[in-house]
């Protein structure tokens, strides 16, 4: 099964799953365990960079 990484959509969608795993990861194993927290930082952390890299590589 291939992923088609040049839709922004299905990118950025990744993107932000990702992030969010690292951040809930982050804050399970090493901080205070705030789960919720960890994934507001992570969703907009991860559509933050999604928009900067897809403004990037349009330019």
């Amino acid at each position: 099964m291939e992923v088609d990484l040049t839709n922004p959509w299905l990118f950025g969608a990744l993107v932000v799953a990702l992030w969010v795993a690292v951040f809930v990861a982050a804050e399970l194993f090493v901080l205070d365990g705030d789960v919720a927290g960890a994934v507001v930082r992570g969703v907009a952390g991860g559509l933050a960079f999604a928009i900067v890299y897809a403004y990037i590589q349009r330019e």
